[in-house]
């Protein structure tokens, strides 16, 4: 799976993929990733959904509206089966990779495990998704079901901080 991490205007591509990204103008893209059967998901902060395109950029179909948090998701990402973890406003949704709500994981909160404003998403190669989470200044770790790991990072602008 080949992952893109920001969107320029008009065409957008790379590995020799192209789409018309036309149709993300006034809905305020902000994570995208190509999922199971080569499909590219990109999520939408404005209309909170997610639309699927093939690498052409064709339209296929959509999900997560009325679930993802109105002004609120930020990044997607895939597990090693194939779900979307879509990151934004607490709780973490999953979804699979038809668009079907599957669960979703971790609340709101400042304590151990908690996020304040997840932000972006990356799955390593055993599986766990880590998650960065801006306002506290954490990266957190969890299962691909969403069962909390551990936690690093801490604040400051010192070299690993």
């Amino acid at each position: 799976m080949r992952r893109i991490n920001a969107l320029e205007s008009g065409i957008v591509g790379g590995s020799g993929y192209a789409f018309d990204s036309s149709f993300l103008t006034s809905d305020a893209p902000v994570g995208i990733a190509f999922g199971p059967s080569n499909l590219l998901h990109v999520v939408s902060y404005g209309t909170a959904a997610v639309s699927v395109h093939n690498a052409s950029g064709v339209f296929q179909f959509g999900y997560g509206s009325g679930i993802l948090p109105v002004n609120g998701p930020n990044d997607i990402a895939f597990d090693g089966v194939g779900r979307a973890h879509v990151t934004g406003r607490p709780p973490i949704n999953v979804f699979d990779a038809s668009g079907v709500f599957q669960f979703d994981y971790e609340t709101a909160g400042s304590s151990t495990g908690n996020f304040q404003f997840p932000v972006g998403i990356a799955f390593d190669g055993s599986g766990q998704a880590h998650i960065v989470d801006s306002l506290r200044d954490r990266v957190l770790v969890f299962n691909s079901s969403g069962v909390f790991q551990f936690e690093y990072g801490v604040s400051g602008t010192g070299v690993g901080q």
